[in-house]
């Protein structure tokens, strides 16, 4: 998991639900699954969803969100990153035909370097809004499945982020900063401020400003409501929920606390 930077609200509190605004399903359905399914690939025991096999469990496949994104996602997890921990893994839930997971060493194929992002803000990233706006057209971005615009995320600490950083088959690739936002997340970063997403909030908020660059070129064709990939966020709203539940009347946890401070 690892986190990009975004504002620090006033009053932030992250005890109350942050997605009261977000056009997320309901998943109240979740809170009545109290077995474990096997897994149909891996014939692993798994309550929700497989963390390796990054399907959901049978029972209820057809009832969660199914999300279309408007460009492909790469995302190069370390092999020290917990997979029953990692938000990536809800990506590839709810896209599944958009995102794919690679555990490092494996790799994406990469087919057009000056068409694919790395979301790692280094001194010299550029906003997408930037590097969208440097092509001729809107139809450089959306060419061909094989040639189209993609973008590259990296899944573990920061430690691990910048092993996988210096990987060569990155070298070459412009790298991308987000807009600010606030994070929601519930684990404790030590050293990190609330300025940091999660990589799950990352992949919401950079599809988003992908979207709304689209959508403000004026293309009908294209134009998508961009409350559509609220859904992206339907496990994450879900264990929020589940913690604030369970946490509240209690002492504020950790990483929460360390948020409200830094506010």
């Amino acid at each position: 998991m690892i986190e990009f930077f975004s504002p620090s609200p006033l009053h932030y509190d992250p005890t109350i639900n942050p997605f009261i605004n977000h056009n997320i399903n309901s998943y109240t359905f979740l809170n009545n699954i109290e077995n474990r399914s096997i897994c149909s690939r891996c014939n692993k025991s798994r309550r929700f969803f497989c963390y390796t096999c990054y399907i959901p469990v049978e029972s209820i496949k057809e009832q969660i969100p199914f999300i279309k994104l408007p460009l492909k996602i790469h995302i190069i997890k370390h092999p020290n990153e917990l997979s029953g921990k990692s938000t990536a893994v809800h990506a590839a839930l709810l896209a599944p035909n958009d995102v794919n997971i690679y555990n490092y060493p494996d790799f994406p194929k990469i087919n057009a370097k000056n068409k694919t992002v790395l979301l790692y803000p280094t001194s010299d990233a550029f906003t997408l809004n930037d590097i969208l706006a440097s092509y001729s057209s809107i139809n450089n971005v959306h060419d061909t499945e094989e040639n189209a615009f993609q973008a590259i995320f990296i899944d573990g600490t920061w430690k691990q982020a910048n092993k996988i950083l210096r990987d060569e088959r990155l070298q070459g690739l412009q790298h991308v900063k987000l807009n600010k936002y606030q994070t929601n997340f519930w684990r404790y970063q030590r050293r990190h401020k609330n300025d940091h997403l999660s990589t799950i909030e990352a992949i919401y908020y950079f599809v988003k400003e992908y979207q709304q660059y689209i959508n403000n070129m004026g293309l009908n064709d294209l134009d998508v409501n961009l409350t559509k990939y609220d859904n992206l966020l339907f496990f994450y709203a879900f264990m929020h929920e589940n913690i604030r539940n369970q946490y509240a009347g209690k002492k504020v946890i950790k990483a929460w606390k360390n948020q409200i401070n830094n506010a």
